[in-house]
């Protein structure tokens, strides 16, 4: 399986078109006058090598997840052959890190600040009968319409065209289809974690967010992107949370073991441990998770970790399907 010309797309795109290399951000495209001899500089590194012989290809990893955008790097030419020459110091954490901050680094400096904002707080009536609760965006575009409704509170803006909300739902009319009943793309209750959100003439893109233990807060888990002119059912799935290189066996003897008593924040900062780890490796991750239910402790609160958990290994494999 080589890269796919969507993960390309992709990669450039959040990469805003720069090396991710700290300090670097050089622009990877160099229009000549003529136009003749314009240069591509960009080189789409591996965090994870495809070879085990080669930089931190000592990290498990299933093949199919080698060529996706989670494992994926932009850089020029110069710092794609230091970090390789030096894996050890440009090791899996370090370049997960490196990639974040940039593609943040991105969202704040590189969006266009002048941008319209296509928001509507005002009820349109022909809208907002299509919705079961309060109509907070319209996106008008060509292929599509995209309907956003609010059963919580408003959406807050973080960034130019970045939104951030909970207990929200979005869907879409095709412009085929104006008059016909919208279709359900994504809905986000309440009593989950806050998402971002941002939409543009080519697609919907909605973020995630999860609990780390290594960060001791939420941060992104996965961008799901919904393109206008694909089935809903043919989202592109991006995982953003950075790969755990901890050795499982710690982690499967401590949630496995005989207790006297149920320490339950231990027991879940283990559990979330036990995902992280589990990112590259989703489809054993998934077989550790089921064979937990079967722990004396997984009950309550725990339970729903557990079931969240085995949700978002799902959530991971099924990014190797949308290719």
């Amino acid at each position: 399986m080589t890269i796919t010309a969507k993960t390309i797309k992709m990669l450039w795109g959040r990469s805003g078109a720069r090396c991710s290399f700290d300090g670097c951000q050089i622009e990877l495209i160099k229009l000549s006058e003529a136009g003749k001899e314009d240069a591509v500089l960009g080189e789409e590194a591996h965090i994870i090598a495809q070879s085990k012989d080669g930089p931190r290809g000592e990290i498990p990893i299933e093949s199919p997840r080698i060529n996706l955008y989670e494992n994926l790097i932009l850089l020029c030419p110069t710092h794609h052959t230091l970090i390789d020459a030096q894996p050890k110091k440009y090791n899996v954490d370090v370049l997960h890190e490196m990639k974040k901050n940039h593609e943040f680094w991105v969202d704040s400096n590189l969006r266009s600040a002048n941008r319209a904002e296509e928001f509507h707080y005002i009820p349109d009536p022909t809208y907002a009968s299509l919705c079961d609760h309060r109509l907070v965006h319209i996106w008008k575009y060509p292929q599509a319409h995209i309907i956003c409704c609010s059963f919580g509170s408003n959406p807050v803006q973080i960034l130019s065209g970045i939104w951030k909300a909970s207990g929200i739902e979005f869907k879409r009319i095709l412009s085929s289809n104006f008059d016909q009943t919208p279709e359900d793309i994504i809905i986000v209750g309440e009593a989950e974690p806050e998402v971002e959100y941002r939409c543009d003439a080519e697609a919907l893109e909605v973020t995630l967010f999860t609990y780390d233990p290594r960060a001791t807060a939420f941060v992104p888990f996965v961008t799901i992107r919904f393109e206008h002119d694909r089935p809903i059912e043919k989202k592109i799935i991006s995982i953003r949370l950075s790969p755990d290189i901890s050795p499982i066996e710690p982690v499967l003897e401590s949630l496995n073991k005989t207790r006297t008593t149920i320490d339950s924040q231990a027991i879940e900062k283990e559990l979330y441990h036990l995902r992280n780890i589990g990112i590259s490796v989703p489809h054993q991750a998934l077989k550790w998770a089921n064979k937990l239910w079967s722990s004396w402790w997984c009950d309550g609160y725990l339970a729903e970790s557990l079931k969240d958990i085995e949700k978002q290994f799902e959530l991971i494999i099924d990014a190797e399907s949308v290719e």
